[in-house]
């Protein structure tokens, strides 16, 4: 059965008070015939995701490979317990195109995703979830967003979770725009396309779930281009969430540090530009 198509839901920031870089608008290199693009880098943190891993990485080069000229998938191993580390090594004999990092101890999911983002090498880079939830078609319509804006965030159309996972995720949301005041619809929406522009100026701290409140923060301070999409969500290939009620109010918490970080940060580049160091001949 066809799927019919979802709507855009664009999405623009305030302008931050400090002066930063503009949004960058530069498209990136233009694909060859027959492709939507000439290279990307897909990122994916994993951990203990034995049961699907290889699926997902095998469906993922199937998919890239129709739409892109040259590409990698970067897996990046938080310190997996399971057999994912092998899993991973036999994918590796069927996608030539998979680049495995290993964190030798699960150090979380926000410090897998920026050492996978910090390595990836093509422009622009993906990044999605390894348990096989999201649809990389969806590239086909983020895609073209991409030409006039630093990064194309997609949000669950229907969301495949359970009702206590969508309550908690609900709230998350909420907590996340009223703490940081980012305009984001689906925060943790594991289906993200940045411009290696922005990304390389992206530097990310936290190193749990909340990173993607992260990135929409420091969008939002940088004045970056952010566009948001409707995107398919699928049902887990395996294993089950963990995410709990309880997890919100821990989130509440961190998300106030996170906040008082960053304003810690703006303080400080006001004061280095206010007093700036002047150098003698």
């Amino acid at each position: 059965m066809a799927v019919a198509p979802l709507p855009v839901r664009p999405l623009q920031h305030r302008p931050a008070t400090l002066p930063c870089a503009p949004a960058s608008v530069t498209p990136p290199r233009a694909a060859p015939p027959g492709k939507l693009l000439s290279e990307l880098s897909l990122v994916m943190p994993a951990f203990n995701e034995e049961a699907g891993i290889e699926q997902v990485v095998v469906a993922a080069r199937a998919a890239l490979a129709e739409r892109c000229e040259r590409f990698e998938i970067v897996v990046v191993d938080d310190g997996s317990t399971d057999s994912t580390p092998s899993r991973l090594r036999t994918a590796r004999r069927r996608v030539p195109e998979l680049r495995v990092l290993t964190q030798p101890t699960n150090l979380g999911y926000g410090a897998a995703l920026a050492r996978g983002l910090r390595a990836s090498r093509f422009d622009p880079v993906l990044y999605t979830d390894a348990d096989g939830q999201f649809d990389l078609a969806d590239l086909d319509r983020a895609v073209p967003l991409l030409a006039g804006a630093d990064l194309v965030a997609g949000y669950r159309a229907e969301r495949a979770d359970a009702w206590l996972r969508k309550l908690a995720s609900a709230g998350f949301n909420l907590l996340a725009r009223l703490v940081l005041g980012i305009e984001a619809r689906d925060v943790d929406c594991a289906f993200k396309l940045f411009r290696r522009a922005f990304l390389d100026r992206l530097h990310l701290v936290s190193t749990g779930f909340l990173v993607d409140s992260e990135i929409y923060a420091r969008a939002r301070r940088s004045r970056a281009v952010v566009r948001q999409l409707p995107v398919r969500h699928l049902a887990r290939l395996a294993g089950r969430s963990t995410v709990r009620l309880t997890a919100v109010w821990k989130s509440g918490r961190d998300l106030v540090a996170l906040r008082a970080r960053l304003r810690a940060e703006r303080r400080g580049s006001a004061r280095a530009t206010a007093h700036p160091t002047w150098q003698s001949r």
